[in-house]
């Protein structure tokens, strides 16, 4: 699991940001929140342009250089801040494997090729490399393993795990593993992801191929959206996923609402989420009603337990202890990354109107 995330100099964050997922308070509701000691479902509040999108870029920005998995270019232009274009971005990443902890810091002048990584296993300095030298490897996974890279832009980390043998079980393994099972998605028409796989999917495609019509529309339901789900061959001779009434069929597409096309975007993806590591949800609840977006998150508390998830909103409907606790809700302003708790004096109950007392202004960050 991720348990703390730092970032520097990245679009809008100047000053180090830190995501720290391990600060947790001793509550006793809703403990399924959190696992092994690190929140393993939390809510990132901040208003239009407060950098939710770029945090989610941040943490991302891994993929890139360590990963074959799918990444979006465009979402990292103009990557270093305006205002220290001639220093780097500097990212650092703590893990947490059971009792084992592995510990990822790089910095880069773009997206593509870092120009500095360390990598520490329990304290210890494993990988070290500057771009400048030979590269510092103390695995035994890579003990052979020439230490001379012809390729000067290839992340080390990624040299080592395209030419080593590991165990998938071991802690770089597990590391390795982490990285390539991460998702980020926003509940958006574009279907935009990162992580996790490579190339696109078509929607209608994957729950035809995978014989999921009936689950999808019986998914549909739960929502209360009804309307039988049925197929239809496009020009392309493709298959298609379509609304029917009586013996007409219209593609879903065309008329399905944005609440609806986002969650058939959401099915997709959750029906995949037993692979999946870390999921990163943008704006999740841009397309939803206030109780849909409970319920978006209930199911992914109740069926998706070992998948550490982060939702941004800029909605504050879902800040209640019914859902989540005090440590789960951060809010992210002025460039800073706070939760609740940290956000007051008081003494946060369960029995605490969260929402209600952050209109009231009890969460301020003090100067």
């Amino acid at each position: 699991m991720l348990e703390l995330f730092k970032v520097k100099n990245f679009k809008n964050f100047k000053e180090e940001l830190i995501l720290n997922l391990a600060n947790i308070k001793d509550y006793e509701f809703n403990t399924e929140a959190i696992s092994n000691g690190i929140i393993n479902k939390a809510i990132i509040y901040g208003i239009n342009a407060s950098g939710k999108s770029n945090l989610g870029y941040a943490i991302f920005d891994i993929i890139k250089h360590t990963s074959d998995k799918e990444s979006v270019i465009q979402f990292y232009t103009n990557y270093k801040n305006a205002e220290n274009i001639n220093k780097p971005v500097e990212f650092y990443y703590k893990f947490k494997f059971g009792n084992d902890y592995v510990e990822y810091f790089y910095n880069k002048d773009d997206h593509y090729i870092p120009i500095f990584e360390e990598v520490k296993i329990n304290n210890e300095t494993v990988i070290k490399y500057d771009y400048k030298s030979i590269p510092i490897i103390k695995l035994k996974e890579a003990e052979n393993l020439k230490r001379k890279i012809e390729n000067v832009n290839l992340s080390i980390v990624k040299y080592i795990k395209n030419n080593v043998n590991y165990s998938k079980k071991s802690i770089l393994g597990k590391f390795f593993n982490f990285i390539d099972n991460m998702l980020w998605f926003r509940a958006l028409r574009d279907n935009a992801y990162m992580g996790f796989q490579i190339g696109s999917t078509n929607l209608s495609e994957y729950i035809i191929n995978n014989r999921l019509t009936e689950k999808f529309q019986n998914f549909l339901g739960k929502f209360k959206i009804t309307g039988e789900i049925s197929t239809i061959t496009d020009v392309m001779g493709r298959g298609k996923l379509a609304f029917k009434f009586g013996e007409n069929k219209i593609p879903f597409d065309e008329i399905a609402s944005s609440g609806t096309s986002a969650l058939w975007l959401f099915f997709v993806w959750y029906e995949q989420l037993k692979n999946v590591s870390f999921l990163f949800i943008d704006e999740f609840d841009a397309y939803y009603h206030q109780d849909l977006s409970e319920d978006i998150v209930k199911l992914l508390i109740k069926n998706a337990k070992k998948v550490q998830t982060i939702f941004t909103t800029h909605s504050t409907s879902l800040m209640t202890n019914d859902l989540l606790r005090p440590d789960c809700y951060f809010i992210l302003d002025n460039n800073k990354i706070k939760q609740l708790f940290d956000l007051t004096e008081k003494e946060l109950r369960r029995s605490h109107n969260l929402e209600k007392m952050y209109r009231a202004g009890v969460f301020y960050e003090e100067n």
